[in-house]
């Protein structure tokens, strides 16, 4: 099965997706800036610069994810396999994705989905 957008929606979620990869780009850099600063300020506490470089690290790693998660979308933009769900098969829907554009679950199917997932907690 094969999402049918216009093409100025696909375009619109093109855009949309790569101004989210961009600003979460530039938010990789700032802190890496930050960090080799940080870095040469001897005065901080050993537990302060541990703390800060896990937290850098994990915020890292969300960033690599999203950004990981982008690619695939547009990947899958590119293959027109796009806007498919992986549980049923059926369309997403463009008012969906353009307000969730990595979103890989119809609404309905992500419901079950978290019920299910909160149901183990």
């Amino acid at each position: 099965m094969n999402n049918d957008f216009t093409d100025s929606q696909l375009q619109q979620l093109i855009k949309k997706l790569s101004v989210e990869k961009n600003i979460i780009l530039e938010l990789e850099k700032e802190i890496n800036s930050y960090r080799s600063g940080r870095l040469h300020h001897e005065y901080e506490s050993t537990s302060d610069t541990y703390e800060d470089e896990d937290i850098d690290i994990k915020r890292e790693g969300y960033y690599l994810d999203k950004i990981t998660e982008i690619n695939n979308v547009l990947e899958k933009i590119s293959k027109k396999t796009y806007g498919i769900c992986i549980d049923c098969g059926k369309n997403i829907g463009f008012a969906r994705l353009n307000a969730y554009p990595v979103a890989q679950r119809c609404i309905d199917c992500k419901s079950v989905f978290e019920k299910i997932n909160q149901s183990h907690i």
